[in-house]
């Protein structure tokens, strides 16, 4: 390839991401347990939290990320758990990769997913938190590189980011990605 962009096409990447369920909350707790580098805020969640989250609709919205790409299937590498907060707004409550898809621009398609789903919910803001870690330096800036302006650091030390959700999600998806689909939907 004779650049990274041709590259990321080479791979034909195929993002599926669904809603959490019953199928996926042991493999999503563990991620959560174990992921330190591309983890926005290292909370850690055992299955039984995962499960009451997603019986908990009206107040969270959990999402898991699937990734195969030309070498394989490597299976669910992320999650993601938005919590709503009144009639207008999302954080996100969990954000996170393992670190076996760094590099690959996966966590900007898996932000524009949550942004959508957002809007769909009818929020107009969308919030994210760094909660910063021995181990997860790396994703610092994160917020700020996806758009998000500092509000500042809430009640638990993390950073908070804001984002106006709509213009998040009127974002296109990579041309690199061969699909990105949510519940079975394409997301463009």
């Amino acid at each position: 390839a004779l650049s990274v962009e041709e590259y990321l096409q080479e791979l034909q990447m195929e993002v599926v991401v669904r809603s959490v369920g019953e199928e996926t909350a042991a493999r999503d707790a563990q991620l959560t347990q174990k992921t330190n580098q591309f983890n926005l805020t290292t909370r850690r969640y055992t299955e039984s939290d995962i499960r009451s989250f997603f019986e908990s609709r009206d107040t969270f919205s959990l999402f898991c990320l699937h990734l195969r790409d030309r070498f394989g299937d490597s299976g669910i590498v992320g999650v993601a758990i938005l919590r709503k907060e009144g009639d207008d707004a999302a954080t996100m409550d969990t954000f996170l990769l393992s670190c076996r898809v760094l590099g690959r621009g996966v966590e900007g398609a898996f932000l524009l997913i949550c942004a959508k789903s957002c809007v769909r919910r009818g929020c107009r803001r969308m919030y994210g938190l760094y909660v910063p870690s021995a181990k997860n330096s790396q994703v610092k800036d994160f917020y700020i590189q996806k758009g998000f302006r500092n509000e500042g650091t809430g009640e638990d030390g993390a950073q908070r980011y804001l984002a106006d959700a709509a213009e998040l999600s009127r974002r296109a998806v990579p041309r690199y990605f061969r699909s990105v689909t949510l519940d079975g939907e394409e997301v463009k």
